[in-house]
């Protein structure tokens, strides 16, 4: 209800103390120009678009820290078609990396976080028991290692994670790798 401009909502959050307030990330298309996230305070009989990155179809994956469901992360859908991919024509779009947002209020505001450069769509995880500090962000492989990255500091930076092991993401991190964190042991 109310998200009739959007082509696919990705995630939706429902905060654990107030089943009210629910966030959904979605995406648009050419045709459809609704894609971001979502924020209903009246359990999604209402609305409204609080973040849309610019030149994006939207938001594909939306993640709270469970111990803290204030913090939230948000990242676009990248695209990697553009003009130096294999088959691609001189009139495709220019590859888009992904952009990672976060928000320390409820989903209210969004800033944008600096990630690595990621080909393609990414999977976001926020540790437990660490006040929304400890991430987990994964994607293709990039740099010669692995697709997957820790941050420790809120985002500030990045620690590229078993580096040299190209079997995390295995070339599927923009297509079918997520990333979970053990509620035990973050």
């Amino acid at each position: 209800t109310g998200l009739e401009d959007t082509v696919k909502i990705d995630s939706i959050l429902v905060d654990p103390t107030d089943p009210n307030l629910v966030l959904a990330s979605a995406l648009g298309d050419s045709n459809h120009h609704g894609g971001g996230v979502y924020r209903s305070t009246d359990g999604g009989q209402n609305w409204t678009n609080v973040l849309k990155p610019a030149d994006y179809d939207g938001v594909r994956d939306l993640q709270y820290a469970y111990d803290d469901p204030s913090m939230m992360l948000a990242a676009t859908q990248g695209s990697g078609v553009g003009p130096s991919a294999p088959g691609s024509g001189a009139n495709q779009p220019k590859a888009k990396p992904p952009l990672l947002f976060k928000s320390t209020d409820e989903g209210k505001t969004w800033t944008q976080i600096k990630i690595p450069p990621f080909p393609g769509r990414v999977a976001l995880a926020v540790a437990m028991h660490t006040g929304g500090k400890r991430m987990y962000i994964v994607g293709n492989n990039i740099e010669n290692g692995s697709g997957l990255y820790r941050s420790d500091d809120g985002g500030a930076s990045w620690q590229h994670m078993a580096s040299k092991d190209t079997r995390i993401s295995n070339g599927q991190g923009s297509y079918s790798s997520g990333v979970f964190v053990d509620s035990q042991n973050p």
